[in-house]
């Protein structure tokens, strides 16, 4: 029995391997993508234990991974069927009547999901995201059993979980990173077991007798090393990217945020690390749960006046977040107009330089609508009737340099609210295509608030300002919970939750003018930030990501509005002064928007950006406490390695020490210490190696073995010598070792040197 039972790769290697997939599994469930992953850690413990099995079966390899292919799809349907319920009325008699029932269900939602990706349409279930993982995971963990306990190849078991867990680290929620330590902890221990097990084989291949307990050490201090590693990748600074890696790694922007695109396209309904948080604005936008802004200045805007810095526009609602549809993607040169300059009236041109503190930022920002930018840059739009486009997005297609800053030129509207009223609705064809978007999903509710709120207003501007002064009622909160699966987040945060965060605001706002025919989409960019009259410049830290709604008013464009009621409204002027240009408004918010005190006008060339001082933080803020904590547990533990080898070593008798000093100089001299060899056998390979023209080595070994095995110490004045005579070894060690790599002679094999 105890034979059966026994492992030569040892269950340790199990225990390991089990930690890595479980963490694995544990990624995406404490993330919280979808509902439903809760049953990855039950597909990961069985496909490494099927794998364990089957690699330790006399069956052919063929047959072995058909058999694990057929159990990983039964045990993956019947864990997905519990997450199926089957409605009261559809409830069959029997086990195998429900099953069935409910394998109709899951096939008719794959069916649906398969249907919406080959027409290009978003998918707003998260089933087939969860069936899809259920494979992925039962895979990895299979063949990563096979290739540890069969190939043994340790590499097949740890890297697929560490590119799953890296990629599931990344798009889910802030926080995680605590499981790639994990993951990185594990599969490093894993990895110095392994090892282990060839040197074990080795050694019994050539017949070495070896402590049974060497491997334990082995992994205390691979546990040790794989601490310090972890620590040390943590706490070290990150090198910023050359321009070179910044150019090459400019090219692969755009497929991968094609890719992004595609992948959210596909799993609309996931709950996606929010991009508000992150710093980086996507063609995608999920409505999702709580988020949580630091205050790290992202970028400076030198502005003459403050505007939203616009990242990117998102015009269809999938029913659980934003897209944008845009088809084209056009290239232009530096100093090409982006769109045309007359289209509107009442536009003014405002000139802002944006300087990036941080890499991370993919789009340009601007102000409005972007007219003009010297650099050259691809941009995502359409192109209207009239042929002139339509940008949602802006990318660099060039280095922004060592300074990471560029100039844009923006048109601005200066449009009063007399002239918004008076605009009409004679909206243009594409207008009416793309912006009055409603999904067939769209709970009626919405549309009937809508009404009730804006219905009686007579023109498209009071109908959207009744709207914003409505949803400005509703509280502010960014600690909320995500909104219940199956359900419309817009309907949840307008009926049920009655708070949320600027996207539920602006999604809100843009899908009520919508349902009383206004015109409007989705901006994603920053708020104006704070002016720094030491910098001439707006301070805009990541606390400063924002969503609005814009709507669109015929001959007029695109207006902002701000239902967030943790932002100031807009300021527009109200048409009166044209009438009276030397009365003053009544009310403050009709007056014009200004520019702020102390702000800069002609005190600086163009495009130059003053040099302050530093952002005050508190220095309580600036300090980094968590790389400071895992500093001081790093020091804990290198303090406590040290005094342990430390502790050892004075331990050792004189001549112990003396012999142990002299192991060291044996690779140097190019000789292997075989555990084969006794000490005088590898006392005379080193002195031959030596060439010293008398024995340096025998003298130290021998009174090495006096002390050791005769119980006979060693004299100060034969320690004495034996010190003398290792220095002159170590010091020819160190001149054959430097000949050797200049002459490019080879290095010996078992303690014999090349003739």
């Amino acid at each position: 029995m105890h034979e059966r039972l026994h492992l030569r790769e040892g269950w340790t290697s199990v225990f390991l391997l089990l930690l890595m997939l479980v963490t694995m599994a544990r990624t995406f469930e404490a993330g919280g993508l979808a509902e439903g992953l809760g049953i990855l850690t039950a597909v990961v413990v069985l496909g490494g234990l099927f794998g364990l099995i089957l690699s330790k079966v006399r069956l052919p390899g063929v047959l072995a991974h058909v058999l694990g292919l057929l159990l990983g799809i039964l045990w993956c349907y019947l864990l997905l069927t519990t997450l199926i319920e089957l409605p009261p009325l559809l409830q069959p008699d029997g086990w195998l009547a429900a099953q069935q029932a409910k394998g109709e269900i899951l096939a008719t939602r794959l069916q649906l999901w398969l249907g919406a990706a080959a027409r290009g349409t978003s998918s707003s279930d998260s089933l087939p995201f969860v069936v899809q993982m259920s494979g992925i995971c039962w895979l990895i963990a299979f063949y990563g059993a096979w290739s540890l306990f069969h190939n043994h190849w340790v590499w097949g078991a740890v890297l697929p979980p560490g590119l799953v867990i890296f990629l599931g680290v990344y798009y889910a929620p802030p926080g995680l990173i605590t499981y790639f330590i994990y993951y990185l902890l594990w599969s490093l221990i894993l990895v110095v077991r392994s090892n282990v097990y060839q040197r074990e084989r080795e050694w019994q291949s050539h017949r070495v007798i070896y402590e049974p307990w060497v491997g334990i050490e082995f992994l205390r201090d691979g546990a040790l090393i794989a601490l310090v590693v972890v620590g040390l990748v943590w706490v070290l600074p990150h090198p910023s990217p050359s321009l070179r890696w910044s150019d090459a790694a400019g090219m692969l922007e755009g497929p991968w945020q094609r890719v992004q695109d595609e992948w959210r396209r596909l799993y609309a309904s996931l709950t996606y690390r929010d991009q508000l948080g992150s710093g980086s604005f996507g063609r995608t936008l999920t409505l999702s749960g709580a988020m949580n802004l630091g205050q790290t200045p992202v970028l400076e805007v030198k502005a003459t006046e403050e505007r939203y810095w616009r990242a990117v526009l998102l015009d269809r609602y999938t029913g659980s977040g934003w897209v944008d549809t845009s088809p084209v993607k056009l290239r232009f040169e530096p100093g090409d107009a982006l769109t045309q300059a007359d289209a509107y009236l009442a536009r003014a041109v405002l000139t802002q330089t944006v300087t990036y503190l941080r890499k991370g930022e993919l789009l340009l920002l601007a102000a409005a609508e972007p007219l003009r930018v010297p650099l050259r840059t691809d941009a995502q739009g359409l192109l209207k009737t009239n042929g002139v486009p339509e940008i949602s997005c802006v990318l660099p297609a060039q280095s922004l340099g060592r300074e990471q800053r560029y100039t844009v030129e923006s048109l601005v509207s200066t449009a009063s609210i007399r002239s918004l009223r008076q605009a009409g609705t004679n909206y243009p064809a594409w207008v009416i295509e793309r912006y009055l978007q409603l999904p067939a999903t769209l709970p009626r509710h919405i549309a009937e608030l809508a009404r009730e709120v804006a219905g009686a207003q007579g023109t498209p501007y009071d109908k959207a300002a009744a709207i914003e002064a409505y949803l400005r009622q509703l509280r502010y909160n960014q600690a909320i919970d995500a909104p219940p699966a199956g359900s419309d987040p817009v309907e949840w945060f307008l009926f049920e939750r009655r708070e949320g965060y600027c996207t539920y605001f602006a999604s809100a706002m843009v899908l009520m003018c919508r349902a009383v025919g206004v015109p409007a989409r989705l901006a994603q960019g920053y708020a104006p930030g704070q002016y720094a009259e030491e910098r001439g410049a707006y301070v805009i830290r990541e606390s400063d990501a924002h969503a609005w709604p814009e709507v669109y008013f015929p001959s007029y464009g695109w207006i902002e509005f701000e239902p967030t009621p943790s932002r100031p409204t807009f300021l527009r002027p109200t048409g009166d002064e044209l009438a009276n240009p030397n009365s003053s408004p009544a009310n403050p918010a009709d007056a014009p928007r200004r520019r702020p005190t102390g702000a800069p006008e002609d005190e600086l060339e163009p495009g130059e950006v003053p040099q302050g001082p530093a952002y005050h933080v508190p220095l309580i803020e600036r300090l980094p406490w968590r790389q400071i904590g895992l500093g001081a547990l790093l020091l804990a533990l290198a303090g406590g390695t040290a005094w342990y080898y430390g502790r050892r070593w004075w331990t050792l008798r004189p001549a112990e020490r003396l012999y142990m000093r002299l192991t060291w100089i044996a690779r140097p001299l190019g000789v292997r210490a075989d555990p084969c060899l006794t000490p005088r056998e590898l006392a005379a390979a080193l002195d031959e190696a030596l060439r010293a023209g008398r024995p340096l080595a025998r003298p130290i070994v021998d009174l090495y073995v006096r002390d050791r095995f005769a119980g006979r110490r060693a004299s100060p004045r034969e320690l004495a010598a034996g010190g003398r005579a290792w220095r002159r070894a170590a010091l020819l060690s160190l001149q054959r070792f430097v000949g050797r790599l200049f002459a490019g002679r080879p290095r010996t094999q078992g303690g014999e040197m090349p003739q």
